[in-house]
């Protein structure tokens, strides 16, 4: 076997001499081709790598890379769960720790984007959603047990808006009397209209089990 090689590599020497011009170039992309598989190589180990995560881990990972603007609702590291709750963009995806797979959560005929808040009771097993509709929120119940989804048949009216020409502050009006001017009292400031806690009442409520 040795003296096999040897003498491969005596005869590939002597060809690279005698072919210096089509040697070199073809060294050259072989050697690039044997990078190119060596980093192809890296990156499965690396993505196989990722899926073998444990729970826990994959669940870190993937906390450390949500897009801008998300908020975590629920994270359960518990034998029974193993996922992780999180919104986006009116969305609520639940992620299994234990698949590795992102899934959206579907909530009624409501299209994709129309979750107004999400809400984890106090005991951690129900996550309350108000859900936007054309005139009012509707709310539903998740139980992060068996991912059951509960329509509660209860509604709350959308927050009213605010008109443009009500935002335009009235500037105070002055009376002329007997030659005397007086201001009239500046209106008070009104606060801004803060984000409407829908789910407010609801989540005071006792927590009914299915």
């Amino acid at each position: 076997m040795k003296k096999k090689l040897k003498e491969f590599l005596e005869q590939a020497n002597q060809w690279i001499k005698a072919n210096k011009r089509v040697a070199y170039p073809t060294l050259a992309v072989l050697f690039l081709l044997l990078v190119l598989i060596a980093w192809l190589s890296c990156g499965g180990s690396g993505q196989r790598h990722t899926s073998n995560l444990k729970p826990k881990e994959a669940m870190d990972s993937l906390e450390t890379m949500l897009p801008k603007g998300s908020q975590v609702v629920a994270r359960y590291p518990d034998d029974e769960r193993l996922c992780l709750y999180y919104m986006n963009s009116g969305v609520l995806y639940r992620f299994d720790g234990v698949t590795k797979n992102l899934e959206e959560i579907v909530t009624g005929d409501y299209p994709s984007g129309s979750i107004h808040q999400a809400k984890l009771s106090v005991d951690e097993q129900y996550i309350t959603l108000s859900v936007k509709g054309e005139d009012a929120y509707h709310l539903y119940r998740i139980n992060t047990l068996n991912r059951n989804i509960v329509d509660l048949e209860q509604t709350k009216p959308l927050e009213k808006e605010v008109k443009e020409e009500e935002k335009v502050e009235k500037k105070p009006v002055e009376v002329k009397k007997d030659t005397v001017t007086v201001e009239a009292p500046k209106p008070e400031p009104k606060p801004e209209p803060e984000r409407q806690d829908v789910l407010q009442d609801v989540m005071e409520e006792p927590v009914m089990t299915e």
